[in-house]
């Protein structure tokens, strides 16, 4: 797949409004920051806004900015992060989430608890090339998705025929699961580390 910015995403975002920002990928982080720096917007801006990261790797991203995610699950999903911010927003609370085009859905249930604003950051489109179509064809002991936009691009083209299929994460199982897929093996952990070690215990 290949990730495709919208750069013009965040040029009307009047961040004073704003009592929360949810990182929900480095993705996200990189194109926020993107954009601060082409509409000269001065990270002291946001020194009023609490930073949510929807995990640690997410957080480590942030962090490389000088900016320090105040909330952070311990387990990374976005529905562990939702579950955080509903404990701690108010009605008259505002929250933007700058995400990947497609989540919007995700987040609806936070408005019930303030307002929210979601704003497709960037794209992750599919590439239906010829040697991922042969790749299907094949029979596999393993196959491994990593997220579920990997899951959703790779379905678009045809059922896996793999022995065992290995999940990321909550979400990316979640996915796999709407695919019709039961039988899955799910990281301890959503990070690539945790993820290496369940295919090594195999």
């Amino acid at each position: 797949s290949k990730l495709i910015e919208n750069k013009d995403a965040l040029d009307q975002v009047n961040y004073l409004k704003y009592n929360y920002i949810v990182f929900t990928s480095r993705h996200a982080c990189d194109y926020f920051m993107n954009s601060l720096r082409k509409n000269k917007v001065d990270v002291r801006t946001l020194s009023h806004i609490k930073m949510a990261a929807v995990g640690s790797a997410t957080k480590l991203h942030l962090e490389k900015y000088g900016i320090y995610a105040d909330i952070v699950p311990e387990t990374y999903y976005s529905d562990a992060v939702l579950e955080l911010l509903k404990q701690e927003v108010k009605k008259e609370d505002h929250v933007l989430i700058p995400c990947v085009k497609g989540v919007a859905y995700k987040w609806e249930e936070l408005k019930q608890y303030c307002s929210v604003s979601t704003i497709d950051l960037y794209e992750n489109v599919a590439l239906h090339n010829e040697e991922m179509k042969d790749a299907l064809t094949e029979n596999w002991d393993y196959a491994v998705f990593t997220c579920s936009s990997a899951v959703e691009n790779t379905f678009a083209l045809g059922n896996v025929n793999a022995k065992q299929i290995i999940s990321i994460g909550k979400m990316t199982s979640a996915t796999l699961k709407e695919k019709g897929v039961e039988d899955i093996i799910q990281s301890d952990k959503a990070n690539y580390d945790a993820l290496i070690e369940t295919i090594m215990r195999l």
